[in-house]
């Protein structure tokens, strides 16, 4: 019995060679696969199917619609319908279509219909799966496939894609690929039915669309280019905001120290001279003067450090008594709050390190302790070494704690923990940021701990106690920079015996220069001073840049 179907004119130039159809809903696909099957099964041929379980069971029951009585074909065996899944199972190989496997397989099937010398149409979407899974490229290796097979049989093959796989701009190159991979795209029913007008009509919105799309894709890339150049130009100025607070901070911590110089000098000449009315004011003073040097001390330290110009002296140190410089650096604000220290060091510990720059670490450390501990709270530092080659150094205290958000950023420069508005504890938020920027120059690092709001800290230095290979062996010495020497550090006494010195002190501030030159005088010294002055402009002054002005004491 023949098999019977409508058959549109206009269909013979679609029943040959490789074409792919991208479609919206699997009705029509159905319709449009099972008419290309239909067409060879009737002219005597035969037809493969290798799709989904869902479509083969579409198109078995599309079939059946049309023609109830198949034996014709059935009993040929004309009518071939493979599960795309299992069959892609048998030539896939880690993700890859293996092509001695596809032709095994696959081409096996092809050859054997193709020898009857009928008409053979194949529908496939295997290369659907592959897109739907996200290996685009698997896909266009098995499209080749599918072309290098029918270059040694003779067959027709019908590709199916759904339009969902290729919703954005993204998917455009590989949209691009399938369709030069086959010899012509079949348009959808709605195209294939339209008359010229309409058609025509269809082209041309389709036309817009595309330029409407492209016309957006420009914008976009001009944006985002745009984009990209604003931010360029942001991240410049910040670099240039960042330079300039980094120059700025160093100006300002010179700046200060400078007028600070004097200030101590004649709080000593006061204390030296004064009589006990003043003592109580004079102690106020040197208080503050005190902390404010610190302040500048530290604005000086960090700003050598963000522009890098720190280096450590190496040398071996006694632990113990970096420790103790590090408490009697600490001294006078411990005893101010009648904090209890405890020490609790290791006499026999030794470590490669800058003494002074390590003493610098842990007294930041202690003062942060004092500053968040409550008055007669207790401090206690500690050093040991450990089983796995370092040395821990902890200051622990019983303050105020920190929270649990705010450890993170507990190191980061100028950060501090939620203050009330009398800033009780005072200082940058550069101290810890200091001692962690200190400790990880000697190859180590900072850990800071606490359990909460009102449950104290600790803070550990945790240092390497041997030097390293690579220290050890270099014979190259180290850039040296000298620790800038306390403002507020108090002069010994000259003893009966002291050799008097002659002194010459060179300083572009007057009263620095005046007033520490009057100092070292009550100490039996001569002292000369030399420093620069602006001086009043003369029409017979000479073009000749700075000045000098030599005062020169006479020697006792």
């Amino acid at each position: 019995m023949m098999l019977t179907s409508t058959k549109p004119s206009h269909e013979d130039a679609h029943d040959s060679g490789h074409f792919v159809q991208f479609y919206e809903s699997d009705a029509g696909l159905m319709e449009d696969v099972g008419g290309f099957l239909l067409r060879a099964l009737n002219a005597g041929g035969s037809a493969i199917a290798i799709a989904t379980a869902d479509h083969l069971a579409s198109l078995t029951s599309w079939l059946d619609a049309k023609q109830p009585a198949r034996t014709a074909y059935d009993t040929g065996k004309a009518l071939i319908l493979l599960d795309a899944h299992a069959t892609l199972g048998r030539f896939m190989v880690d993700g890859w279509p293996d092509e001695t496997r596809f032709v095994s397989t696959v081409g096996a099937v092809v050859a054997k219909a193709a020898q009857r010398g009928k008409p053979l149409h194949a529908f496939g979407e295997m290369v659907a799966l592959l897109c739907e899974q996200g290996q685009g490229e698997a896909a266009l290796r098995l499209e080749e496939l599918w072309n290098r097979l029918a270059e040694r049989h003779r067959f027709s093959l019908f590709c199916g894609y759904p339009d969902k796989l290729f919703p954005g701009a993204e998917h455009t190159q590989l949209f691009r690929h399938i369709c030069h991979a086959h010899h012509h795209v079949l348009p959808g029913s709605a195209l294939r039915d339209a008359g010229n007008k309409e058609l025509h009509l269809r082209l041309v919105l389709a036309e817009q669309r595309a330029r409407s799309l492209e016309d957006e894709m420009d914008r976009r890339k001009a944006a985002e280019h745009q984009r990209d150049t604003d931010r360029e130009v942001l991240l410049s100025e910040l670099r240039e905001a960042n330079g300039a607070k980094d120059a700025f901070l160093a100006m300002l911590g010179h700046e200060l120290r400078n007028p600070l110089a004097p200030i101590v000098s004649a709080l000593e000449l006061m204390e030296r001279r004064g009589t006990d009315s003043t003592a109580r004011e004079r102690a106020v003073i040197q208080r503050h003067v005190d902390h404010l040097a610190r302040l500048v001390d530290d604005l000086l330290d960090v700003s050598r450090m963000i522009r890098g110009n720190v280096e450590l002296d190496r040398q071996l140190v006694d632990v113990h008594e970096v420790v103790m410089k590090a408490v009697e650096m600490t001294r006078v604000l411990v005893q101010r709050r009648a904090h209890r220290l405890n020490i609790e060091v290791d006499g026999a510990l030794k470590c490669l390190a800058d003494p002074a720059r390590l003493a610098q670490a842990i007294a930041n450390l202690l003062i942060n302790a004092a500053r968040y501990t409550e008055p007669g709270g207790v401090i206690t530092v500690s050093a040991a070494g450990t089983d796995a080659g370092t040395l821990r150094i902890g200051v622990r205290d019983t303050g105020i704690g920190i929270a649990p958000d705010a450890l993170p950023r507990i190191f980061d420069t100028f950060y501090q923990c939620t203050q009330t508005i009398d800033r009780a504890h005072g200082g940058l938020g550069i101290g810890l940021a200091l001692a962690r920027n200190f400790v990880e120059l000697h190859g180590g690092h900072v850990e800071a701990a606490s359990g909460g709001r009102g449950c104290g800290s600790q803070f550990t230095i945790v240092l390497p106690c041997a030097p390293s290979r690579a220290i050890a062996g270099s014979e190259l010495p180290a850039t040296r920079i000298a620790v800038p020497a306390s403002l507020a550090t108090r002069r010994p006494e000259r003893s009966a015996g002291a050799q008097e010195r002659r002194i010459l002190l060179v300083d572009d501030n007057v009263d620095a220069a005046d007033a520490l030159a009057e100092l070292l005088r009550s100490y039996g010294h001569s002292v000369m001073t030399v420093f620069t002055i602006p001086l009043p402009r003369s029409p017979r002054r000479a073009p000749s840049g700075l000045l000098f002005r030599c005062s020169i004491s006479a020697c006792p």
